[in-house]
C-alpha cells in the first residue's frame, strides 16, 4: 500500500449546556455528554458504530480522516461499562468499553485506527474533554510508518524553519492560547518541514490534530 502520510485538524464546540430538570423546589442537574469519533483507520473503509442495536452512526458511516459527533439522542444514555461496537464496511472489527463517565459536560473523544499494517483488527486512543474558557487540542499519533517525527506550533507568518516553536508531544493534550497558527510536521531525521498546516484557534473550542496513514 502507498506510504501515506499526513495531519488533520478538526475542531467541535467545547462547553455544553447543563440541563436543569425541576421537581418541586428541587433541581436535578442533567451533564451534557458529546461523543465525537474520528476514521483514522487509513484505507478505503467506512467505519460504523453502533451501542447494542442503535446506530450511532445513523446509517452515515465515517469516512477516512472524518470526524464527527454521533447521535445526541442515542449517546445521551452512554454509560460506564458501555460497549460500542465499530465495523468496517459494515464487517465487525471491534469494541470500545467505557471506562468513565464523568459528573461533568464533557466531550468523549475515540479515535478508531489501524492495530498493524496486515490486520484488519482496530485499536483506539481516547480523550476526554472538560470545558474550559482556553482552547485545548489533542495530539494523537497512528501513524504506522517507520519515519519518526515531531509536531510544533508557531504564529502564524513564521517561517516554517524557525526554532521559536512550541513542541506538541504526541499522545498528550495542551492549552492553547486564541489565535492564528501553523502547525509543523517534521521527520527527526530531516531540517525541512514534512508538511505546514494552519489553523485558527478559538477561546473555549476543542480541537484534535491526528497524525494518519501507513
Amino acid at each position: 500500500m502507498m506510504r501515506v502520510c499526513s495531519l488533520v485538524a478538526l475542531v467541535g464546540l467545547a462547553h455544553a449546556a447543563k440541563i436543569e430538570k425541576k421537581s418541586g423546589f428541587l433541581l436535578t442537574v442533567e451533564y451534557k455528554k458529546t461523543l465525537r469519533v474520528c476514521n483514522a483507520y487509513a484505507g478505503d473503509e467506512l467505519l460504523s458504530v453502533k451501542k447494542g442495536d442503535d446506530d450511532l452512526t445513523e446509517s452515515r458511516p465515517l469516512k477516512y480522516k472524518e470526524c464527527r459527533e454521533l447521535s445526541p439522542k442515542l449517546v445521551k444514555s452512554l454509560a460506564k461499562g458501555d460497549r460500542l461496537d465499530f465495523a468496517a464496511d459494515g464487517l465487525p472489527a471491534s469494541s470500545f468499553t467505557v471506562s468513565a463517565m464523568p459528573d461533568h459536560d464533557a466531550i468523549m473523544l475515540i479515535v478508531a485506527h489501524r492495530q498493524d499494517k496486515t490486520s484488519k483488527a482496530i485499536a483506539f486512543q481516547s480523550h476526554m474533554f472538560s470545558p474550559t474558557k482556553t482552547a485545548q487540542v489533542a495530539i494523537v499519533n497512528t501513524f504506522l510508518g517507520k519515519t519518526e517525527s515531531s509536531l510544533a506550533i508557531v504564529e502564524a507568518g513564521e517561517s516554517p524553519e524557525t526554532t521559536d516553536m512550541a513542541l506538541l508531544p504526541w499522545g498528550t493534550s495542551s492549552g492553547v492560547q486564541s489565535g492564528s497558527f501553523q502547525l509543523i510536521l517534521r521527520d527527526n531525521s530531516e531540517t525541512k518541514p514534512r508538511q505546514v498546516l494552519p489553523v485558527t484557534v478559538k477561546d473555549g473550542e476543542c480541537y484534535v490534530v491526528l497524525r494518519t496513514g501507513l
